[in-house]
C-alpha cells in the first residue's frame, strides 16, 4: 500500500482530555478509534463515558469514528451514542452474546459491524470465523484496555493467516495495539491504530505521517 490509514486511539473510559489530544494531532489521523472496555474484560476498567463520542465527533467532524467494544456482553454496551457517532462498531469474537444478534443490531442502525480477533487466542477456521464481516480488527496486545503495551509477536502469525485467505479481497484488516514505526513494514493491513506511540511522541503529527508512509520505504 502506498499509504496505510492511521487511526489514533482514545479511551471512552477514564479522564483523557480530548481537547489536548486534538491540540497534539489536529486533523492528521485518517480516523479516530474509540475504545470502550468494561469489567467483563478488565476488572480495573473505569466507568464508560459515552458522551466522549460526541466530543470526539465535535473535534473531528469529517473523520470516521471506529468504536471498539471490549466486553463479553457487547449488547449491553450498545447505546444510541455509539450508533449515532460511529461508522464501524467492532466487537470480540470471544463475546458471549449471540453474534448474529449483535450484527443485526448494528446493521439496523445503518452502521458497519466489525469483528475483533485477539492475538492471544487460536482460530482454527479463520475463513468461517470472519465470513460475515468485511472489517476485521487484530488486537495485537496481550491485555485488553491497557495502553502502552508492546506489540505481541503472536500477532504476526494471525495477520499473515488472514492475508493468506482466498477471500482476502472481501475484507479489510486493522491492526490495533503496540504499533510502532519499526514494526509497520513487517505486516500488511489497510489500517493501523496507534495510541501512546503517537500521543507520547515529541512530534505527534510527524509520527502519524511516518506510520502512514513508512511501509513504502522500510523492509
Amino acid at each position: 500500500k502506498d499509504i496505510r490509514k492511521v487511526g489514533v486511539a482514545i479511551y471512552a473510559n477514564g479522564y483523557e482530555d480530548i481537547k489536548k489530544i486534538y491540540e497534539k494531532i489536529g486533523p492528521y489521523p485518517d480516523f479516530i478509534h474509540v475504545d470502550i472496555i468494561d469489567k467483563t474484560m478488565n476488572q480495573n476498567a473505569l466507568s464508560t463515558k459515552l458522551s466522549k463520542l460526541e466530543v470526539v465527533k465535535a473535534y473531528w467532524p469529517n473523520h470516521e469514528i471506529h468504536t471498539h467494544i471490549m466486553s463479553k456482553r457487547p449488547l449491553s454496551c450498545l447505546d444510541e451514542s455509539i450508533y449515532k457517532f460511529s461508522n464501524i462498531i467492532y466487537f470480540h469474537y470471544e463475546s458471549l452474546d449471540n453474534h448474529a444478534e449483535v450484527v443485526k443490531k448494528i446493521k439496523e442502525h445503518d452502521r458497519i459491524p466489525g469483528l475483533v480477533l485477539h492475538c492471544i487466542n487460536e482460530y482454527s477456521d479463520l475463513k468461517n470465523t470472519i465470513k460475515n464481516f468485511r472489517e476485521v480488527l487484530v488486537l495485537a496486545i496481550e491485555k485488553c484496555g491497557l495502553s502502552g503495551q508492546n506489540f505481541d509477536r503472536r500477532s504476526f502469525n494471525l495477520i499473515n493467516n488472514l492475508n493468506n485467505l482466498k477471500e482476502r479481497k472481501k475484507f479489510r484488516i486493522c491492526v490495533d495495539g503496540g504499533v510502532k514505526s519499526n514494526l509497520i513494514s513487517k505486516f500488511s493491513s489497510e489500517r493501523v491504530v496507534s495510541g501512546s506511540d503517537v500521543l507520547n511522541n515529541e512530534s505527534p503529527k510527524k509520527q502519524i505521517m511516518r506510520l502512514q508512509t513508512l511501509s513504502r520505504y522500510e523492509k
